[in-house]
């Protein structure tokens, strides 16, 4: 995971999950398919109606939320 990203508050929700999500696609197994669906990731921490606002538009809980929990959902299931 990257520890400092200064233009993450650019992306927008989906854009950032679909990006950062494809860093998993090397540890898709036949149990745990990866990159996740970014639409139920979305969904999974919340952020369904602000899928389309940039980063910088989602309040302070909404931001530590989106990333953190959406990037460490992907690795739910993970025998790695």
């Amino acid at each position: 995971m990257l520890q400092s990203w200064r233009d993450h508050s650019k992306w927008r929700v989906r854009e950032l999950l679909a990006n950062l999500g494809r860093y998993y696609a090397p540890y898709s197994s036949p149990g745990a398919s990866r990159p996740w669906d970014v639409e139920e990731l979305i969904a999974m921490i919340g952020l369904t109606e602000h899928a389309d606002k940039r980063i910088r538009q989602l309040s302070g809980g909404q931001r530590r939320r989106q990333p953190s929990i959406g990037l460490r959902s992907y690795n739910i299931g993970s025998d790695a």
